[in-house]
């Protein structure tokens, strides 16, 4: 699936991050639907990488990683995760951050991040 898992992170990322996801893909936790990765989970890269093309795989991915770790950082965009952690004992973060760029846009899909690697890489 590392090639699947590549090209669902460039879709979702904008990105080609493969450097950066390497080393971390065989870790990874994958939902697949009717033969299809819909989503994976990295356990273990920063803050735990959850990308999902659909609110199914996303939520429970993000059950998967909740299940040890009580920390979530999302795009306001995932209104859907964003009621997903509140219904579940998360509460409204204290301070919000802003995406940076640096050159030209990146055409990226913010609905569909349901957990970040860090600050520093999205």
């Amino acid at each position: 699936y590392y090639s699947r898992i590549l090209e669902l992170d460039k879709e979702i990322s904008g990105e080609n991050r493969e450097l950066l996801l390497k080393d971390h893909i065989e870790k990874s936790k994958i939902f697949i639907e009717n033969k299809e990765i819909k989503g994976f989970y990295i356990p273990g890269l920063g803050e735990g990488l959850i990308f999902a093309k659909d609110s199914v795989a996303g939520i429970e991915l993000l059950k998967l990683k909740h299940e040890s770790i009580d920390k979530a950082v999302l795009p306001e965009e995932n209104t859907t995760a964003i009621e997903f952690l509140k219904e579940n004992g998360f509460s409204e973060p204290k301070l919000k951050g802003k995406r940076m760029i640096w050159g030209r846009d990146i055409d990226w899909k913010p609905e569909n991040y349901y957990s970040r690697i860090g600050g520093n890489v999205g």
